[in-house]
């Protein structure tokens, strides 16, 4: 009898040691920052993802920090462009116009050659994704200008600036006024794109 009671004390102890010897382990959550970089080449207010964030931990045992990683702080890019809004007419034309090869003025920010015909009316831009492409006077919207469009026909329309052509250059050059061409396939059925009230948001200017 004495002898159990013995064992049971003795088995009692060894217990308490392995809880005190036990790890005590602790995982801490780093959290990351956000960083605002103003720009020219974003309109005013304009907010565009340049860097995401990533949190970091701190990994502690016993008391004592035996792994870490830092967290990856958010980058914000701020638009500080004032003179974004215009008013002006929206047109459409086709890649199989007369004299057209369908390929535009511009290359891309990757900087290859695009073709209505062979790429398609619609670039995947890295700020604003899928842009329909249209074509403008470049002295004032640059390749790569992201122009959001509102007329009666199409609201919030994201476009990008990727071709040129005489009418828009002679239309704002002479006259100050935003003349813009939206891309299609084809010529045929484009009159009723035509549109001269339209009002045009540059979000950012250029690549």
């Amino acid at each position: 009898m004495i002898f159990d009671k013995i064992k049971i004390v003795l088995i009692g102890l060894a217990n308490i040691f392995n809880y005190a010897s036990a790890p005590v382990e602790e995982v801490k959550v780093i959290e990351y920052k956000t960083e605002y970089i103003y720009v020219e080449k974003y309109s005013e207010g304009e907010e565009v993802l340049l860097q995401e964030g990533e949190y970091g931990y701190s990994h502690i045992l016993n008391g004592k920090e035996v792994e870490r990683k830092e967290p990856i702080n958010q980058i914000i890019q701020v638009g500080t462009h004032k003179d974004t809004e215009y008013k002006g007419t929206l047109t459409g034309y086709g890649a199989d116009c007369k004299g057209c090869t369908g390929t535009v003025a511009c290359k891309t920010r990757e900087k290859k050659v695009w073709n209505l015909l062979d790429d398609g009316l619609v670039y995947t831009d890295k700020d604003y994704g899928d842009v329909h492409i249209v074509a403008a006077d470049h002295a004032q919207f640059p390749c790569g200008t992201i122009i959001e469009v509102n007329n009666s026909d199409y609201e919030n329309l994201l476009v990008v600036v990727m071709d040129t052509g005489y009418t828009m250059r002679q239309a704002w050059r002479n006259h100050n006024y935003a003349f813009i061409d939206l891309a299609f396939e084809a010529e045929n059925g484009l009159n009723a794109v035509t549109n001269k009230n339209t009002k045009y948001h540059v979000k950012r200017w250029g690549w």
